[in-house]
């Protein structure tokens, strides 16, 4: 697999898009059923995603970012003929191990934790590729994601 270089996230209870997204001309999509979806529309976002997935045909890699740090079994079986899943939130080798043989793994670094346990957290057998979550990572070292940007401060 070529690893990709643009990411397009999309809502997972916005199905209507998966398609569009798929089209749009990144090198793969990953549909969020983590912060992008309401915990009471997830099941419903699981069920489309999961068919939608069983259905498509042969396009771009897709990804399913998860709920974190462990994936229920829900999402996991939702990401069942994706790319691979990304994991929010990894602070550690421990959270990734109950993943080694499911599914490729990107596993976000988003905590002060999760950036001094970077180098464990790449070597794990699951793990194929890192992502930093800037947003959260910031607000867990108390910094302003953009500092003097006044738009974004």
């Amino acid at each position: 697999m070529t690893w990709p270089r643009t990411w397009l996230f999309v809502p997972g209870d916005r199905s209507d898009r998966f398609d569009k997204a798929t089209s749009c001309g990144a090198d793969a999509v990953i549909v969020d059923l983590e912060d992008a979806v309401d915990p009471g529309a997830r099941p419903a976002a699981r069920e489309a995603l999961g068919t939608w997935l069983s259905e498509r045909g042969p396009t771009v890699p897709v990804w399913v970012r998860v709920s974190a740090p462990a994936p229920p079994p829900e999402d996991l079986a939702a990401a069942a003929g994706a790319a691979g899943i990304v994991v929010p939130k990894v602070a550690s080798t421990a959270e990734l191990d109950a993943l080694a043989d499911a599914i490729p793994v990107v596993a976000m670094v988003e905590t002060a934790r999760g950036l001094r346990g970077v180098d464990a957290i790449a070597e794990h057998p699951a793990v194929v590729g890192l992502m930093i979550g800037e947003y959260d990572l910031a607000a867990d070292l108390g910094m302003p994601v953009h500092p003097g940007h006044p738009a974004l401060d």
